[in-house]
């Protein structure tokens, strides 16, 4: 009986496993990790309080990708958001936004 409880148990493991995509590697409260989301986002960067702080890099399933800083979550100065298509704006952005006039560039 022991064997078929724990059998089952390691199948549900390993089965509902696979559906289950929010992880962390490192440290995502204080210090460096990365993060991955359900949907597929994925944080790799400096954390402080379980927020995007400092330099960090996510990139989204739809192919873009923002290189930069963050302060309490949201994109903070200097950084690169470059689309799936190549096309891209280097700048400042302030509480998450773009700031002043866009650099955009398209990659062939």
């Amino acid at each position: 009986m022991k064997k078929a409880l724990l059998f089952i148990s390691i199948f549900i493991s390993i089965f509902f496993s696979q559906f289950i995509y929010a992880s962390c590697v490192g440290n995502c409260e204080n210090g460096y990790g990365t993060y991955t989301w359900e949907n597929g986002e994925k944080y790799e960067g400096n954390w402080v309080n379980g927020k995007k702080n400092g330099y960090g890099t996510t990139t989204w399933p739809t192919g873009d990708k923002y290189e930069g800083n963050y302060v309490g979550g949201k994109k903070q100065g200097y950084g690169t958001y470059t689309l799936g298509n190549g096309n891209k704006y280097e700048g400042k952005w302030e509480n998450g936004k773009k700031i002043g006039s866009e650099l955009v560039t398209s990659s062939f």
